[in-house]
């Protein structure tokens, strides 16, 4: 399809616009009730009246079956018992003193 000058400009104005208009839009992230067929935010958004937003919907529902997708991954750490945890840490304590003991040492 050829376009006049007259039309050319004007498609090239209209893509400079949209350009123009995602080069400013920022994105954020905010949490919404739907209620009788309406989202309303549950804060206050900074936009003027009218705005038209680009909206992706994420029930909460979905995030959580996302954090929990990980449960059971590492089988291996459900034999760990709480004696074993706690023969580590002491472990761990043992060997940060006696580092700290050495560090004091050569400090002298």
């Amino acid at each position: 399809m050829l376009l006049s000058r007259a039309g050319f400009i004007r498609e090239a104005f209209c893509l400079w616009r949209i350009i123009e208009l995602e080069a400013v839009m920022e994105t954020i992230t905010v949490q919404a009730v739907y209620e009788k067929g309406v989202l309303k935010p549950k804060k206050k958004l900074n936009l003027p009246e009218h705005s038209v937003v680009e909206v992706r919907v994420r029930t909460a529902k979905q995030k959580r079956l996302v954090r929990k997708s990980l449960f059971g991954a590492f089988p291996e750490l459900a034999v760990i018992t709480d004696a074993e945890i706690r023969d580590v840490k002491k472990q761990w304590n043992k060997s940060l003193d006696k580092q700290s003991r050495m560090l004091k040492r050569t400090r002298k």
